[in-house]
């Protein structure tokens, strides 16, 4: 039962915002072992603890997670990210 009410507890915490989570936040989220990327706040979270990113950081982040299992060139990032350099 405490494993449980900690899960929601952790699930139901945003990043910034009333407390609570909606289904589309739920969404929203990528895992990654430990890791969720609150894709809606644009934080990353390590269990209960948030990680702090700059947004930058964040956007190389969430480019790499949404292209799971293949490789991704610095190129690539930096056409994804910075599109005008």
């Amino acid at each position: 039962m405490k494993t449980l009410a900690r899960c929601h507890r952790i699930l139901s915490h945003p990043c910034h915002g009333p407390p609570g989570i909606e289904r589309e936040q739920l969404d929203k989220m990528k895992s990654f072992r430990s890791f969720r990327l609150d894709l809606a706040n644009q934080c990353l979270w390590r269990g209960e603890h948030r990680v702090p990113l700059t947004p930058k950081a964040f956007g190389v982040l969430r480019y790499l997670v949404e292209h799971p299992g293949r490789l991704v060139t610095q190129n690539e990032i930096l056409e994804a990210l910075w599109p005008e350099t």
